[in-house]
């Protein structure tokens, strides 16, 4: 089954540095998982432009 047969577009960055990473975090009520190339300290988050995706359940 191809992405493409369910109307998803794949974008990459080419000749660009990238470093992707995941968080997942899970609670006794809600469930998260966030992936991008964001950096979860103080100093990582303030001044940064960063693309994520969270997805959530509960």
């Amino acid at each position: 089954m191809m992405i493409s047969e369910h109307g998803c577009n794949i974008y990459t960055m080419e000749n660009k540095f990238y470093h992707g990473k995941y968080y997942f975090i899970e609670g006794e009520n809600m469930s998260c998982c966030m992936i991008g190339s964001s950096n979860l300290t103080s100093s990582g988050l303030p001044d940064r432009i960063d693309h994520d995706i969270n997805i959530r359940e509960g």
